[in-house]
């Protein structure tokens, strides 16, 4: 059942889904919800925490991206029959969970939950060709930075930044294959941005200290980014152009 706490939470980020949820689970950190390319018969809500999802790539799985609060897991599989992204927690980790047939008949009632839907998948998918063209085609200070950036806009809007810092339990190791660098050229730029002034990092815990500069060396643009017309908002928002 979901606590009164994770209820509490979720109605505090707003999302347009919030009460479709009436399940919560709290993981340790390193529990797969599933393996990569298998099917899954539930929809997840991070409440808190990170999520990492993963895909099978010649035999080897491969990090490909983050969820944290108040983001929906793989929205599209809900839509469409396809194989799921592994899911692994990072840390303590709290989700909501709706069975998919339940929610299929949910969106039989009300057809705007199916748009909702749609709506969400086609904004996180605007913001993976975003960073994929990053990973294509920038250095690595500036993906880096850019990574940083988005962690740092995606959890304010669920107030989970403090003072310019947040919580981030990855290791080096999976920060540099979601950024696709080498974990030496990571430890790099990072003790780079730390000469610099720009950032503190340490013990599983980011301080932006010059939050400008960072936004400079990612080129990270906050009203040109898809952050600002994330679901999460009582208003409808428009899709940004990626």
């Amino acid at each position: 059942m979901l606590t009164a706490d994770s209820r509490s939470e979720i109605d505090r980020y707003r999302h347009p889904l919030r009460s479709l949820f009436s399940t919560s689970l709290t993981l340790k950190g390193g529990t797969r919800l599933f393996q990569p390319g298998s099917r899954s018969d539930q929809l997840f809500l991070v409440i808190d925490g990170f999520v990492l999802t993963t895909r099978r790539s010649n035999k080897h799985q491969r990090l490909v991206d983050i969820r944290l609060a108040g983001e929906l897991v793989d929205p599209l599989s809900a839509l469409v029959q396809q194989e799921q992204s592994g899911l692994e927690t990072v840390g303590k980790t709290t989700v909501a969970t709706i069975r998919k047939d339940q929610l299929q008949g949910l969106m039989e009632d009300d057809p705007t939950l199916t748009i909702k839907l749609w709506r969400e998948s086609e904004i996180l998918a605007a913001r993976y060709r975003q960073w994929f063209a990053k990973l294509t085609m920038a250095r690595a200070m500036e993906r880096l930075g850019y990574f940083l950036c988005d962690l740092l806009h995606r959890l304010r809007l669920v107030d989970k930044v403090s003072r310019d810092s947040f919580s981030f339990p990855l290791t080096r190791a999976q920060t540099a294959q979601l950024c696709a660098l080498s974990e030496v050229h990571l430890c790099r730029c990072i003790a780079d941005l730390h000469e610099a002034g720009v950032i503190h990092w340490r013990a599983r815990r980011i301080r932006i200290l010059d939050e400008p500069r960072l936004c400079r060396l990612g080129r990270w643009q906050t009203s040109g980014e898809f952050i600002e017309n994330r679901l999460m908002t009582v208003t409808e928002p428009s899709i940004a152009d990626p």
